[in-house]
């Protein structure tokens, strides 16, 4: 599965090779470890403590490119493409929860970071938790913005890319006249969504790898252990989400706020469910707040 000349052709970024070890599960139910070796895509922005924004299942870094410049005022910001999205390679691994902490430890490793805030959007909500939960020292604060399963969103049909349909569904997703009215749904003011963010979102699905990658990372998407991890963590975390937020799992993330020990939340009034895109004064002014208090 993994090719990377594609992604070295488009990338706008730089990048980093990371490594890690986790474990394979067979058609036949059987386990192997295996060692994971790939390259992520990456941008960075400005100088400072560092500040990891980590995008949702099937997007990339580009979902963070009007409050990067922002943050990055302040900190080191680092927006890595996730394994099997954008123009990172696309290594042979399930796609778990599990994967993408490991993920976040190699990739942390490899950049040489060893503290850090994070900011994460939908599902990567559960891979910077369950990161936190293994190196708790590591992070300063937490953000996350809507966190829940894309799967329970009907957003272009995510919640049947498990299915038969699956790969017809996640095929779609590089037209841009089909992805314009999926985006749409995410966005209270319609008129807020610039049509460089369509084609960002496009691009890496024209990889038939990352349609792949994508499908399994919402298919295997589980949070079943967040409650306990978040209420073993005693860190400050910020929820944010949009007033009028109609596609993104909100009874995933009252559960998630309810089982912090230190929750703190935002509410953007006018907004819906990609606010970092709709309202990006607004989500970078209120991290910011939140970093520095």
């Amino acid at each position: 599965m993994e090719k990377e000349k594609a992604s070295i052709r488009r990338a706008t970024g730089k990048y980093v090779s990371v490594a890690f070890s986790t474990v394979l599960q067979s058609p036949e139910g059987k386990q192997k470890t295996v060692r994971i070796k790939t390259r992520i895509h990456y941008r960075e922005k400005g100088e400072g403590p560092v500040l990891l924004l980590l995008h949702d299942a099937g997007q990339s870094s580009e979902t963070f490119r009007q409050i990067s410049s922002a943050l990055a005022a302040e900190y080191r910001v680092i927006t890595p493409d996730l394994p099997g999205h954008g123009y990172s390679g696309c290594p042979d691994m399930d796609y778990t929860t599990e994967d993408f902490s490991l993920f976040i430890e190699a990739f942390l490793k490899a950049m040489h970071i060893g503290e850090a805030s994070i900011v994460a959007y939908g599902q990567s909500a559960a891979y910077a938790i369950d990161y936190c939960s293994y190196n708790r020292d590591s992070v300063r604060r937490l953000v996350l913005i809507s966190p829940g399963s894309l799967r329970m969103q009907d957003f272009g049909s995510a919640r049947y890319l498990g299915s038969f349909f699956g790969k017809w569904i996640v095929r779609r997703y590089q037209n841009p006249v089909y992805m314009r009215k999926q985006i749409e749904k995410a966005f209270f003011d319609k008129t807020a969504l610039q049509e460089q963010d369509v084609r960002a979102y496009c691009k890496p699905y024209t990889r038939t790898e990352v349609q792949e990658c994508v499908q399994m990372t919402v298919a295997n998407f589980e949070d079943n252990k967040v409650a306990g991890q978040l209420g073993a963590l005693e860190l400050p975390i910020l929820f944010m989400r949009g007033g009028e937020d109609v596609l993104s799992d909100t009874e995933a993330a009252e559960h998630y706020m309810q089982a912090a020990t230190q929750p703190y939340e935002m509410v953007i009034r006018n907004c819906g469910a990609w606010i970092q895109l709709e309202k990006p004064g607004s989500v970078s002014a209120g991290i910011l707040r939140f970093l520095q208090g």
